[in-house]
Parts: structure tokens; C-alpha cells; sequence
């Protein structure tokens, strides 16, 4: 006889016994049989854990809490007995008093449940940040809708021990507020769930990239729910008491591959546009062996770009079966000129040696100009081909000559892109070396001449007029007395110091004798002004004194001076006879 039978007859035997006793019996608490499921699951990656328990390599995994393999870990509590038994036991309660439905629905009740298991910690890591009760009851109430359970199951603790990977959470049966949950409460529909799902919250616990093996295995043992459930002051058959212990779950490490996804332009002259390689599917992980796979379809297969269409053409290959390493595709695109495109054709030039080309070069250079699709353009020759120029060095007269050497391409036709050509010239330099100067022949050096004394005067030959005659005795007046002014002396301080400067000695030669002419009858004695000074020739002036510049001044003075000074003592003397 199973407990339950055993219990309503109690119930019943003591109502027929002793009447509806006011004093509730006391009874021991009844067990209820739930049955507790656990799995893991990936809460990020579908299909990383399989039904298989399964733990599936995944290439886009790291090691940190945020990139490694997220991994939840869940029991499942089938709640239909403990609802049940409530149904049974309200039933009884309303028998005893007198249906009493406002009164039943004030009862309170009681419950708390704890929940637990253990992880390997070797393998599994976890955030503390997520170890919480407001991420477990977080999760809770998502795992479980419609069912609106949580809003009277609450999370009081939450906690994690890393040292020996064991987790624990601790709920009670009451709002969110702290207030006690009703009979009425009990009664809706959505708080009495076929089933309860307690979980761990989401990235609460996570598999790093690094600790991934292919065929290692690690476990989830011992998910255990215990708890219980009871209407305050009501003994008889309550609590509601319920403890299970779930199998552990073991996953085990599968090696996969991948299959990976890129675009090509079927011209390998032509790149692809940003606009197209964004389309490229993203890489499919988590693929086993003997799989068979197929890219897939591409939701948009042509693309305008500039003056024309890229267009999808095929994957290569079509499919292929996953054999021990990863599978790659590619998709090749074609593009399309729309026929009455414009393009442009562009000129330059370039010197063979890298050099700087001239500006008369670069003034052949032709214009840009606009070509149509399909076309064909040569460019044109330039004007002059070959530039000259000569210079001269101290050493060589220089040759420099630039002459074309053509354009690379040659032609081209228009498809669906602008032209470039590029014309060489080649840089020529000949020297044509200068005769050489001829050297100076080194000659004897000069003797410095002794410096000329400034005190001495120079000799002054006094010159004879030719025109007097000797022989004639004028008469003079005894009174008239010449008058000499005397003349200036040279200065002895020369103004500057004479530059010497050698010249060959002159040969001597005699001074001019003056002509004596024939004696003439004088006709007339001469009147000789007292003031005036005779007048006479100069004699000439000896070579050696011949003097230019500012240091022949004072020597010319004193020359001067002197002539005339004999001039006056020669007319003395003749009027002395």
C-alpha cells in the first residue's frame, strides 16, 4: 500500500473517530518522488554540446571569460507530484472546515529549496561575477516561462568554491518583498509549474581554448535538489519533503574542422570591391569527419560598381567531405563593363636612370584624355624625340643628349578601367676634355732699387735762348734792379712712401749745345722791366728723373725752380757785359 493511500486513510479514520477536532493532528512529513534531470548546454554556440554529451572542438575559442566555451549546467525538477499532493491535501483541509475557501485562501505556507553539484575544476573555470543570486534568479525565471514560479521561489545565496569546483544555491518560498505566499497564491495556475528548472547563471562558468584535448573527458556529479514544502500551522502529512540526486554528467572532447569561405575577381588584373568581399559567408566551425559540405547560398549575387556589374559565377568546388583538416571555398566573381563607359587614358614620363628629366622634355609630355570602353588607343609620339644641350667645366666641355625610347604598353584596349602609359628616356653625358693651360716660366727675382733721397735736388743744366745775341752789350739802367722771387723748395717729407720700381739704366747721352748765332748790329737797346724775369727754354730734364704718379710732384717743383733760377743769373751775367 503505497503512502499516500496510507495517509488519506489515517485522515480518515481519525475524522470517523474523534470527529472534527478543532486541535490539528500531528503526522509525519510526506515524501514526495521528483525526479531531478541534469544536462550542460552552451549557452552561446548551438550544437557545441551535443545530445550525444558531446563537448565539440570550436576554432574561434579562446581562454579569457568572455571568448572561451560558455557552459551551463542544469537540473530539471518534475514538480507534478508535489502539486498533486497539495491538490490532496487543500481537499482535506476544506473537508474538515466546512469549505471554507476565503479562509483556506488566507493560509500561508512555507518552502525553501538547495540545490547543488560539482564540476572539475582542472577543466572548467568561472566568473565570479556571475556566481550571484540576481544572475541565478535572472536565469531562472528565463529558463522557466511562462511559468511565473519565480516570482515566489527566490535566491538567498549563491556561491562558488573554487578549490573544489563545488556550486550551491539556497531558495525560499516567499515574494520579492519578504511577504509569506498564500493559499490564493498556490492556486493560480502559473504558479504551479509541471516542471522547475534551476540552472547556473550564464557565463558563470566556461571551458578555456587551452584546456581542449580531443577524447578527454570531464564530469558534473552529484545534482542535488532538496527541499520542502508546508502550510503554517497545518501538521498533518506536511511538510511536503523532496530529495533527489541526479546522474553525473560526463562530456567528452571531439576534435572538428572547418570550412572556410573567400571571394576572387576571375580577372586577376581587376580587384574586388570592398562592396563585394563583404559578402563573404563567415566560417563554419564545429564540422566532424565524413561530413558532407556545400557552401552556401549567397543571398545577393551582383553588385554595381563604377562603370559596370561584378557578378557571382560559382563556388570551387561545389562540395566537398570533411577528411581530417579544413575544407576552403572560393567564390569567383565576374564584372561586366557597361558598353558605353568612359574611361581616361593617362601620360608620363619617366628618366631610365631615375634621373630628373629636363623641362623641354616635359613639355612633350601629352594630355589626358577620355577613351570609350572597347577602344583602342596608341599613344601618340612626341614632337621632338632628342634634346641637346652642351656645358662647360673647368675641365671638359659636357655633351648631355635625352632621347625617347617609347612607351610601355605600346597600345592598350579599354576594359572597364582607365589607361596609364609610361614613356622612357635615356640620359647620354659625353666629356670632351679642355687642352691644358701652359705653366709660367719662373724667372730670376728682382733686386729691391735703394730708395731716392728727398734732400737731393737734381742737376738743372741751364738752357741758352739761341735767339740772343751773345755779343750784344745792352745798356742797363744802373737803376733797375731785377727783382728774383724766390722759388719754392721741394718738400723733403714725401707724401707717400715711393713704390721703387726697376728700369734699365739709359746710356748717357751729351745735352743739346745750344747754336751761337752770327754777330748782329744791335739796333736798339732792349727794355728789360724790372719785374719781369727772362725769359728761357727749360732744359730738357734728365731721364733718371723723370718721374709719374703723386711722387714725381716735388721733383718736377724743384726742377722747375731751378731752370728759372738759372735763366735770371745767365740775363744778370750778359747784362753784366
Amino acid at each position: 500500500m503505497s503512502k499516500p493511500i496510507r495517509v488519506v486513510l489515517t485522515i480518515l479514520l481519525a475524522a470517523g473517530l474523534i470527529g472534527f477536532s478543532t486541535v490539528p493532528a500531528s503526522a509525519d512529513p510526506t515524501d514526495v518522488p521528483i525526479t531531478v534531470g541534469s544536462d550542460a548546454y552552451a549557452i552561446d554556440n548551438e550544437g557545441q554540446i551535443t545530445s550525444e554529451s558531446e563537448f565539440l572542438y570550436d576554432s574561434s575559442k579562446g581562454d579569457t571569460a568572455t571568448d572561451a566555451y560558455q557552459i551551463a549546467y542544469r537540473g530539471t525538477l518534475d514538480m507534478t507530484k508535489v502539486w498533486q499532493l497539495y491538490s490532496f491535501f487543500k481537499s482535506v483541509w476544506l473537508w474538515r472546515n466546512a469549505n471554507d475557501q476565503a479562509r483556506y485562501a488566507a493560509k500561508t505556507f512555507s518552502g525553501e529549496w538547495d540545490i547543488s553539484f560539482t564540476v572539475d575544476p582542472a577543466v572548467v573555470s568561472s566568473n565570479p561575477d556571475f556566481v550571484s543570486c540576481e544572475a541565478v534568479q535572472s536565469e531562472m525565471d528565463k529558463q522557466n516561462a511562462p511559468s511565473k514560479f519565480g516570482e515566489i521561489m527566490r535566491c538567498e545565496t549563491a556561491a562558488y568554491d573554487a578549490a573544489t569546483g563545488k556550486f550551491t544555491a539556497h531558495f525560499g518560498l516567499h515574494h520579492a518583498d519578504g511577504s509569506k505566499v498564500t493559499g490564493a497564491d498556490l492556486d493560480k495556475p502559473e504558479y504551479q509549474p509541471a516542471k522547475l528548472v534551476l540552472t547556473t547563471p550564464a557565463h558563470a562558468f566556461y571551458v578555456p581554448q587551452s584546456k581542449f584535448e580531443a577524447g578527454k573527458t570531464f564530469s558534473m556529479v552529484e545534482p542535488t535538489v532538496r527541499g520542502t514544502m508546508a502550510m503554517d500551522y497545518f501538521y498533518v502529512g506536511m511538510p511536503l519533503r523532496f530529495n533527489d540526486t541526479s546522474d553525473p554528467v560526463t562530456l567528452t572532447m571531439v576534435a572538428t574542422h572547418d570550412a572556410t569561405f573567400a571571394f576572387a575577381s576571375r580577372d586577376p588584373e581587376r580587384q574586388l570591391p570592398e562592396s563585394v568581399t563583404k559578402l563573404v559567408p563567415k566560417r563554419v566551425t564545429k564540422l566532424r569527419d565524413g561530413v558532407q559540405v556545400a557552401p552556401p547560398a549567397l543571398e545577393q549575387t551582383s553588385v554595381a560598381d563604377g562603370q559596370g556589374t561584378w557578378t557571382f559565377d560559382a563556388w570551387e568546388p561545389a562540395e566537398a567531405t570533411m577528411a581530417g583538416s579544413d575544407l576552403d571555398f572560393v567564390g569567383y566573381w565576374t564584372y561586366a563593363v557597361n558598353p558605353d563607359a568612359v574611361f581616361n587614358a593617362t601620360y608620363k614620363y619617366v628618366a631610365a636612370d631615375g634621373s630628373a628629366l629636363p623641362d623641354e622634355v616635359m613639355a612633350t609630355l601629352p594630355n589626358s584624355e577620355q577613351v570609350t570602353q572597347g577602344s583602342t588607343v596608341t599613344p601618340p609620339t612626341p614632337a621632338q624625340t632628342e634634346f641637346t644641350s652642351t656645358t662647360r667645366t673647368e675641365n671638359a666641355d659636357v655633351v648631355t643628349t635625352w632621347k625617347f625610347d617609347g612607351w610601355e604598353p605600346t597600345s592598350a584596349v579599354v576594359d572597364g578601367m582607365d589607361l596609364s602609359f609610361t614613356g622612357t628616356w635615356t640620359k647620354t653625358v659625353v666629356e670632351t676634355p679642355l687642352p691644358p693651360k701652359p705653366e709660367p716660366e719662373p724667372g730670376p727675382d728682382p733686386e729691391p732699387e735703394p730708395e731716392p733721397d728727398p734732400t737731393c735736388e737734381p742737376t738743372v743744366e741751364p738752357t741758352v735762348d739761341p735767339t740772343v745775341d751773345p755779343t750784344v752789350d745792352p745798356t742797363v739802367d744802373p737803376t733797375d734792379t731785377p727783382t728774383t722771387e724766390p722759388s719754392p723748395r721741394p718738400s723733403t717729407e714725401p707724401s707717400q712712401t715711393p713704390t721703387v720700381v726697376p728700369t734699365p739704366e739709359p746710356a748717357p747721352t751729351s745735352a743739346p749745345q745750344p747754336t751761337v748765332p752770327a754777330p748782329v748790329a744791335p739796333t736798339a737797346a732792349p727794355t728789360i722791366s724790372p719785374t719781369a724775369a727772362p725769359t728761357a727754354k727749360p732744359a730738357p730734364v734728365a731721364q733718371e728723373l723723370s718721374k709719374t704718379g703723386p711722387s714725381a710732384t716735388p721733383f718736377a717743383l724743384a726742377a722747375g725752380a731751378l731752370m728759372l733760377a738759372g735763366v735770371g743769373i745767365l740775363g744778370l751775367r750778359r747784362r753784366s757785359h
